[in-house]
């Protein structure tokens, strides 16, 4: 759907949290037709609210940033 609106648009990764992800092939495909590449990480605070835990994302950026 992002790529219906903005068709010019690239991304180099898309970053998601894994336990929210159900199917990760639809969101593979999206994330290779934009050029990118996909991350999947623990990203939750894991109390069951649907937030990120700041250092777990911390982490993971650090992660994507240095590839």
């Amino acid at each position: 759907m992002l790529h219906e609106h903005a068709p010019k648009l690239g991304v180099d990764v898309v970053l998601a949290d894994s336990g929210t992800v159900d199917e990760v092939g639809p969101l593979l495909s999206v994330t290779n037709q934009l050029g990118g590449r996909l991350e999947l990480a623990d990203l939750s605070r894991g109390d069951g609210t649907p937030r990120h835990d700041a250092d777990k994302l911390a982490a993971a950026l650090e992660h994507v940033l240095e590839d």
